[in-house]
């Protein structure tokens, strides 16, 4: 979730930086991926089985609930900003509602698409939790094939095909978990060297290597970090995990409060971009951590 919001800060001031712009292409080969595979993980470990028709929509309804009115939501505030600060002509407003529906990723919301890819897979995880052991086997090649396949933007098509092999990955882990601590036990030191090299290599471009496999590297070295004591003791990353909802939707508002702040004042004359850019990903993690948190306080205050 810091990786994300780090890789958030894509702002003009801050692009071009030799140090910020490589990492943040290093970042966005894996960070999406290990994304999709605890969203898959997580998803699949926890399903109810679901036996009939009605059921399933009742599932897809509750999910409905929790995503789309906010995806909605944060859609239309972003579309209103670009309105008013980046000079978006009302000409140009039924071509973003049309994105908004239907390709979120060419939107002014464009963070949103997340949203917008995991509600395809809830949608399927249903049929897939349905299929036998075996078959999902044959899901595992049919997702990676989607990977090398160019898909166009429209229903979010391009990401889906991009991150599906990801989410399956961490649904069939959900069912293996042996499998996956003796995986991470077993290769999370090798894993996390090799990912030290990947990470060299971001910055002195010796070669080319494919987001598949450095995503698969990636997954198996962060499992390995958490698995650690020391990082496992860490209270503030267990809180950035549970409320990581929260501040996937809310940090991009707060970053770019923030960045107008320095963009538009005497800021950027006193104060390093790369120290911006950490100040930003502090305060885009820290402030819609700590409303999230008062926010569950509140609901549980409600509720006794």
């Amino acid at each position: 979730m810091i990786l994300v919001v780090f890789g958030h800060n894509y702002f003009d001031d801050f692009r071009q930086d030799s140090i910020y712009a490589p990492l943040r292409i290093f970042i966005y080969q894996f960070h999406m991926s290990v994304f999709f595979f605890l969203s898959g993980f997580i998803i699949f470990y926890s399903f109810k089985p679901i036996k009939s028709i009605p059921e399933y929509w009742r599932y897809i309804s509750r999910k409905g609930r929790k995503f789309i009115p906010i995806y909605f939501l944060l859609s239309i505030f972003y579309l209103l900003a670009d309105l008013f600060l980046k000079n978006l002509s009302p000409d140009q407003i039924p071509d973003q509602v049309y994105k908004i529906f239907l390709s979120p990723v060419q939107s002014s919301a464009k963070f949103l698409w997340y949203i917008y890819v995991l509600m395809i897979f809830y949608l399927i995880t249903p049929v897939l939790k349905s299929l036998p052991h075996k078959m999902m086997y044959l899901v595992v090649a049919l997702a990676f094939f989607l990977t090398l396949i160019r898909f166009p933007y429209e229903f979010s098509a391009n990401l889906a095909g991009k991150y599906f092999l990801f989410f399956i990955l961490g649904g069939m882990m959900a069912e293996r978990i042996d499998l996956l601590k003796t995986i991470v036990k077993k290769y999370g030191l090798i894993s996390l060297c090799v990912f030290c090299l990947l990470f060299i290599n971001a910055f002195v471009d010796i070669t080319d290597v494919p987001y598949q496999l450095t995503s698969v590297i990636a997954i198996i070295s962060i499992l390995y970090l958490s698995s650690l004591y020391i990082v496992e003791k860490l209270s503030i990353l267990k809180k950035i995990g549970i409320h990581s909802y929260y501040i996937y939707l809310l940090n991009s508002l707060v970053i770019g409060t923030f960045y107008l702040m320095y963009h538009k004042t005497p800021l950027h004359v006193y104060i390093h971009p790369r120290v911006y850019i950490v100040m930003l990903t502090i305060l885009g993690t820290l402030l819609p951590l700590w409303f999230s948190m008062f926010d569950s306080r509140r609901n549980n205050t409600i509720l006794n």
